[in-house]
C-alpha cells in the first residue's frame, strides 16, 4: 500500500526505511528543504548505523509537502518533533502538519508517531473533522532506541495501535503483519508511550545513586550490580549507573509525564526525583575534577566522547556538552573526540579543539573525561594514557576500563560506582 512518512528525523527515516523493506510504496515528506535534497540524494542527515544504506537501497521518494503526495494515500505517519517547551510538550510543528491532513483521502489512516501528552490525538481528530476531514487518528507510538533505530522499526519487540475504529486498526494491522501488537484507546496508547520512557528514566537514575553509595561505601558497583540483576524479577538492563542519562526521549518524555500527571493532580514524585537525580549526575566528572584542581583555567583537559551514547551523533541533553560548557567558561583549554558528533560539537563550542583519535585528544592533557563509551574508546591501550598525558589523571564516568589495573602504568583512575584505583595528589 502507499505510505507517506511526515518528518525526516530520526523516527520518520527509519520507519520510511523499514516499511520500504516490507514492499510497501512509501514516500518520506520534509519540508527542510537543505534536509529533504540529502535525503533525496540518499544521504541521511545524521549519525545511525546502517540508515543511509538502507535509505538508499529502497530508493524511497521524498516530497515538500503532504498535499502533493496525498492521493491514494492509505496510511500518513506523523513523525514530527514535539519537544518540551516551558508549559508542557509544544505541539507546533504537529498542528502545522494538520493543516495538510484535511487534503487526505477519506479512506486513509492518520497515524501519529510523535510523542504526545494523553488526548492529543483525540484533539487532532475532533479539529480534522471540523476542516471535514473523515479519516481516523491513531496513535502508534515508537520504542526506538538510538544506535539501533533502524533494527528497532524493522523488528519491533511490540507495536501498540491506540486508535477506535476497526477500519484504521485493519490498515494498520495490515502494515504490521506478523508483529505482537497491542491495540487500546488512543489515550492509553499515549499514556504507554511516556510510561515506558519514564520506567527507563527512573531506573538509570537510581543505578545511578547506587553506584555513587557503592562509591562511598568502598564497594565496586560492578560487582554488586551483577548479582543484584541475577534476579529475574530484576534483571541486568538499564542498571549502568554513571554520568547520567541524556538524548531527546528519556528526559523530554519523563518531563511531558510529570507536566501531564501535574495537570490532574497526580505528582508522580518518584519520576521527580529522579530526574533532579540524573541532573545531579550530569556533574560527577567535574566534581571528582575540581577534588585534584582547584582551578581548570589554563588546563588541557582531554574529553573523549560527546554523544550522550554510542552509535550516535545526538547531543542533546549529554552529559559531555553541559560539563564541556562548564570547563570553559573557566578557562579550560579542551580536546575532544567523538566518532560522530564532534563536528556538531565544533559547531556549538567553536573555542573547542578536535583530535583524530582518542589517542590523539591524551596529547599533553592534564585530566581525560570520558563521557561516552565506544568501542575506540574502551579500546585504547592504557600506556597510551601514561604515555601521552602530562597528568596521567583519568575520570571516567561509563567504567570503560572497569576490572583493569592502571596502578602498574602510574595512572589515577576513577570511575562512579569504584574507589579509585590509585591515589592521587588532590589539590593540584
Amino acid at each position: 500500500m502507499k505510505v507517506v512518512i511526515v518528518g525526516g528525523g530520526y523516527v520518520g527515516v527509519a520507519t520510511a526505511a523499514a516499511l520500504a523493506g516490507r514492499g510497501h510504496a512509501t514516500v518520506l515528506v520534509e519540508r527542510e528543504e537543505e534536509r529533504r535534497a540529502a535525503l533525496k540524494n540518499g544521504t541521511v542527515p545524521f549519525y545511525e548505523p546502517g540508515l543511509s544504506e538502507a535509505f538508499q537501497m529502497e530508493r524511497i521518494d521524498c516530497a515538500a509537502s503532504l498535499r502533493e503526495v496525498a492521493e491514494g494515500t492509505r496510511c500518513v505517519f506523523v513523525c514530527v518533533g514535539t519537544p518540551q517547551g516551558e508549559k508542557g510538550p509544544d505541539l507546533s510543528q504537529l498542528w502545522e502538519v494538520a493543516k495538510e491532513l484535511v487534503f487526505l483521502p477519506p479512506d486513509c489512516v492518520i497515524a501519529v508517531k510523535s510523542t504526545v501528552p494523553p488526548g492529543v490525538c483525540g484533539r487532532l481528530e475532533r479539529w480534522l473533522r471540523t476542516q471535514g476531514c473523515l479519516c481516523p487518528v491513531a496513535f502508534v507510538p515508537e520504542f526506538l532506541a538510538q544506535g539501533r533505530a533502524l533494527e528497532g522499526a524493522r523488528r519491533p519487540d511490540r507495536v501498540v495501535l491506540g486508535l477506535r475504529t476497526e477500519r484504521g486498526a485493519a490498515v494498520l494491522r495490515e502494515l504490521y503483519a506478523g508483529e505482537q501488537i497491542f491495540q487500546m484507546s488512543r489515550e492509553e496508547a499515549e499514556l504507554t508511550k511516556l510510561c515506558a520512557n519514564a520506567c527507563l528514566a527512573v531506573r538509570l537514575a537510581f543505578a545511578g545513586e547506587l553506584a555513587q553509595c557503592c562509591e562511598a561505601m568502598g564497594a565496586d558497583y560492578r560487582k554488586v550490580v551483577a548479582a543484584v540483576g541475577a534476579d529475574p524479577r530484576i534483571g541486568r538492563e538499564y542498571l549502568d549507573g554513571g554520568a547520567g542519562f541524556g538524548g531527546s526521549c528519556l528526559p523530554k518524555d519523563g518531563a511531558a509525564l510529570l507536566w501531564a500527571a501535574g495537570t490532574e493532580g497526580v505528582p508522580l514524585t518518584v519520576l521527580s526525583a529522579a530526574l533532579q537525580a540524573n541532573e545531579r549526575q550530569k556533574g560527577l566528572l567535574l566534581e571528582k575534577l575540581h577534588r585534584y584542581y582547584r582551578s581548570v583555567a589554563g588546563l588541557k583537559i582531554a574529553v573523549l566522547g560527546l554523544a550522550f551514547k554510542p552509535e550516535t551523533d545526538d547531543l542533546r541533553g549529554a552529559p559531555a556538552v553541559e560539563c564541556a560548557e562548564a570547563l570553559l567558561a573557566e578557562g579550560a583549554e579542551l580536546t575532544v573526540w567523538d566518532r560522530a558528533a564532534a563536528k556538531k560539537f565544533l559547531r556549538r563550542f567553536p573555542a573547542a579543539q578536535a583530535a583524530q583519535t582518542p589517542a590523539e585528544a591524551l596529547d599533553g592533557a592534564q585530566a581525560c573525561l570520558i563521557f561516552t563509551a565506544w568501542r575506540e574508546i574502551r579500546t585504547l591501550r592504557l600506556e597510551e594514557f601514561a604515555q601521552r598525558m602530562k597528568v596521567p589523571l583519568v575520570l571516567d564516568g561509563r567504567r570503560c576500563f572497569e576490572g583493569t589495573d592502571f596502578a602498574d602504568y602510574g595512572v589515577v583512575y576513577e570511575t562512579i560506582g569504584r574507589p579509585a584505583l590509585t591515589e592521587g595528589k588532590k589539590g593540584l
